[in-house]
């Protein structure tokens, strides 16, 4: 369930000195940009740490011991 997200970013050397989404209306500045692609997947790991014996379930919830 991974999301993919467009941005415009401005960079100075290594340092990110801007960055809004793409298509941004008040992004005045968006010819000098370089578009970056980033993808955001929260649930990356989350069955490797579920697993973990730490974790129970009580009353339909998860609680961590």
């Amino acid at each position: 369930m991974s999301k993919k997200y467009k941005f415009n970013t401005r960079w100075n050397e290594n340092i990110l000195k801007c960055a809004c989404l793409f298509g941004n209306p008040a992004c005045d500045r968006y010819k000098k940009c370089e578009v970056l692609e980033l993808t955001l997947e929260p649930y990356t790991d989350i069955e490797k740490c579920m697993k973990h014996r730490s974790y129970k379930r009580v009353r339909g919830k998860i609680q961590q011991l």
